[in-house]
Order: C-alpha cells, then structure tokens, then sequence
C-alpha cells in the first residue's frame, strides 16, 4: 500500500466497487431514475467498459443513449 492521496485515488479507481458506483450514477443522472432490477446485465456490462478507459464522458454517452434509458 502507498502513501499519499495518488495513491488512495488509484486504489479506488481499481476497485470495482467505485465502477459499479459510478456506472449507477450516471444512470440515475441520465436516466433520471434507479436502475431497475432487470437492468443489472446492463449495468455489469457497463462497469466493465467503464473499466477499460475510465471514461466519464463516454460513460454518460453510452448509457444516455441505450435502449434501457430511452425506453423508459
């Protein structure tokens, strides 16, 4: 374990805990709603796209536009 806040950004930034987090974020922000519980495909896929490029903008650009936003 390191020392400083680098470090304790790149330890959250690995977990996958703070993905999961996010991913849901900007679903309710973009969405303007909870994910529901049949969404949860979804949400794990985008945890793991978010994860390859830590991408907030892409993020919000993805899910802004999926079928499981704009449905509903």
């Amino acid at each position: 374990f390191g020392a400083g806040v680098r470090s304790f950004g790149q330890l959250l930034a690995d977990s996958q805990a703070f993905s999961r987090c996010m991913v849901k974020r900007v679903y309710k922000s973009a969405c303007r709603r909870e994910p529901s519980s049949t969404e949860t495909d979804f949400i794990a896929s985008e945890v793991t796209r978010f994860e390859s490029d830590y991408n907030l903008k892409r993020l919000y650009q993805r899910v802004a536009v999926s079928p499981a936003c704009i449905g509903n």
